[in-house]
């Protein structure tokens, strides 16, 4: 049901998830540029907290780096 990605620009990492938009994950492949409209949200997790983007919108660019 949910989409769950690790999302990078080259020196950041960030945990994605997108609610409702595992249908979407079929549309990406390993190593894809994408665009991503979200907001970023604190994640906690067994005691850990960290950010974490919300993933409102998503496509897949077409320009690769």
């Amino acid at each position: 049901k949910h989409l769950k990605l690790k999302v990078g620009n080259g020196v950041c990492d960030l945990d994605a998830i997108g609610w409702r938009k595992g249908d979407q994950a079929k549309l990406l492949g390993p190593g894809d540029t994408i665009d991503v409209a979200f907001t970023l949200d604190e994640n906690t997790w067994q005691g850990m907290s960290s950010l974490q983007m919300v993933i409102k919108d998503l496509q897949v660019s077409g320009i690769g780096l």
